[in-house]
């Protein structure tokens, strides 16, 4: 912010006179701009280099910024003056620090109130969600190249323009222009398609990676290598995304929740919905993160509308149900009194074969091997273990693979 104000501040006030000098006059713009300067023009010097912070560390951009500091600096130096009095005065005696103290809070509480007021501003804000810090650095780079270019003179300007014209001839613009499309095809390939993926993830653990019809990416279960799981989850999403919008907590277990917290520190998580969480050292340590990052939590038993008619429910067991339409996933252990069209095994257990045997589910995805006489009729296996080619099931689009 300091540098912002050195280096933008004066060319500013500059650029404002010499635009209210056309319409009012030389002496009444510099009067105006005077007027304006601490309020508006010191804070748009500011916010120039202080913007990828606000947008990589906040996620959002605030629309009615100028206004808001219009209206609370002039207040800032009774905040400043009778703070300052008050710790003073309380050095000497409490009760004098507490009657300056008082003279100090209705500066403070005009400050507070405006900014409550403008908050409940609709669209006050613009939500980024995760913004790569790659771009906040690219915003620098650019942002001190044309402030380098801005303050040099017609002769030197003139100059730069004819060495950039010599740098980029016709050899170096095809092969950018070529890395621009290619870059551009990656993108679009990675574009939702409309089918419901879901990915049993080769990982230890077991967890399921699934992705909705519009693109909304969840998260079921953890693993004991946070290394593994990082990698699973990269090869299943756009290098670019650092956004899950549901993680689902199935167990409790340390080793589960090992991987969980890196995924919560790597990527933006919207929302999570977890089992009941023990008084165990992992389980505080996970508490303490999500708290940190002031991220919602769903207990379980309670329904969550994931968007593209999809819904997803959680019971205290640890069960994931996953519904659209008539078509359901679920992971965990079969507890035998719903249909189920999909479902997801860590293993193959004869308890569990009797439950496919009577329910009948179209597709079990599964993590250990199955024998030939486990083998049901009109059920596909996908073993985890051997990568097993995806299945497509068009008529409710559907996609269920097992990853490499």
């Amino acid at each position: 912010a300091t540098l912002g104000l050195v280096l933008y501040t004066r060319p500013l006030q500059n650029a404002a006179e010499r635009g209210l000098a056309r319409w009012t006059g030389p002496e009444r713009a510099k009067k105006t701009v005077g007027v304006l300067s601490d309020a508006v023009i010191v804070t748009l010097a500011a916010q120039i280099t202080t913007l990828p912070i606000l947008v990589v560390t906040f996620r959002q951009i605030s629309l009615l910024s100028l206004p808001v500091t219009a209206l609370v600096l002039p207040a800032q130096t009774g905040v400043m003056v009778f703070g300052g009095l008050a710790l003073l005065a309380g050095m000497i005696a409490l009760p004098l620090g507490q009657i300056a103290g008082w003279a100090a809070w209705l500066f403070l509480a005009w400050t507070i109130q405006v900014i409550h007021l403008f908050a409940q501003v609709p669209g006050a804000t613009i939500e980024l969600g995760y913004v790569d810090p790659l771009w906040g650095v690219a915003y620098v780079v650019a942002l001190a190249a044309l402030t380098f270019y801005v303050s040099r003179n017609t002769e030197q300007r003139a100059g730069i323009r004819r060495r950039m014209t010599k740098m980029i001839s016709l050899r170096l613009a095809l092969p950018a222009i070529g890395i621009v499309v290619l870059l551009g095809a990656v993108a679009l390939s990675w574009q939702p398609d409309g089918k419901l993926h879901v990915h049993a993830l080769n990982v230890d653990g077991g967890p399921v990676f699934v992705q909705t019809p519009t693109g909304k990416q969840i998260l079921i279960g953890g693993s004991n290598s946070p290394s593994a799981l990082l990698a699973a989850l990269g090869s299943r999403m756009p290098f670019w995304d650092r956004d899950i919008d549901v993680v689902v907590v199935t167990s409790d277990d340390a080793k589960s929740m090992n991987g969980l917290l890196a995924v919560v520190d790597r990527y933006y998580v919207g929302a999570i919905l977890s089992v009941d969480i023990g008084d165990t050292r992992a389980g505080r340590e996970w508490l303490d993160v999500i708290a940190a990052k002031n991220i919602n939590v769903i207990e379980p038993g309670s329904g969550l509308g994931v968007a593209d008619g999809i819904a997803l429910t959680l019971d205290k067991g640890g069960w994931v149900k996953i519904e659209t339409g008539a078509t359901s996933i679920s992971i965990g252990t079969p507890n035998g009194d719903s249909h189920i069209d999909v479902i997801v095994l860590a293993e193959v257990t004869d308890e569990t074969v009797v439950w496919i045997k009577s329910n009948q589910p179209a597709i079990v995805v599964t993590r250990s091997p199955v024998t030939p006489e486990r083998l049901v009729e009109r059920i596909a296996f996908v073993n985890v273990e051997i990568r097993s080619a995806e299945l497509i099931f068009d008529g409710v689009q559907w996609e269920v693979s097992a990853a490499p």
